[in-house]
């Protein structure tokens, strides 16, 4: 049944049931009925939008967390070649300490 006392607050529950896809079928059968061309327009279009808008939403959250999941292996992959370089600057100072005649005798 249509109700002819609409305010804000009522009309931005509707939209949002709408919008949800809670039993909305019987709000639109409600607008068609009552205005026949313009209530079939608002909500074809009305749920056309609000989904594009959700999706698009949705979308830049996962865009977002893969940017930030990237800058953070950036950043450990960063770390994980300094100290790689520190081991390998290590091992070529010992092995610069090396008798190479004798591989077990280490220089001092």
């Amino acid at each position: 049944s249509t109700q002819s006392t609409w305010d804000f607050g009522t009309g931005m529950l509707t939209l949002f049931q709408v919008l949800t896809g809670d039993s909305w079928g019987n709000l639109m059968y409600d607008a068609v009925v009552d205005l026949p061309i313009s209530g079939g327009i608002f909500f074809v279009t009305w749920v056309i939008l609000s989904n594009w808008i959700g999706v698009s939403l949705f979308t830049a959250v996962l865009l977002d967390q893969f940017a930030g999941f990237c800058e953070d292996q950036d950043a450990v992959q960063s770390q994980v070649l300094l100290r790689s370089r520190r081991l390998f600057t290590t091992f070529l100072q010992w092995f610069a300490r090396v008798d190479h005649s004798d591989p077990k005798v280490l220089l001092t």
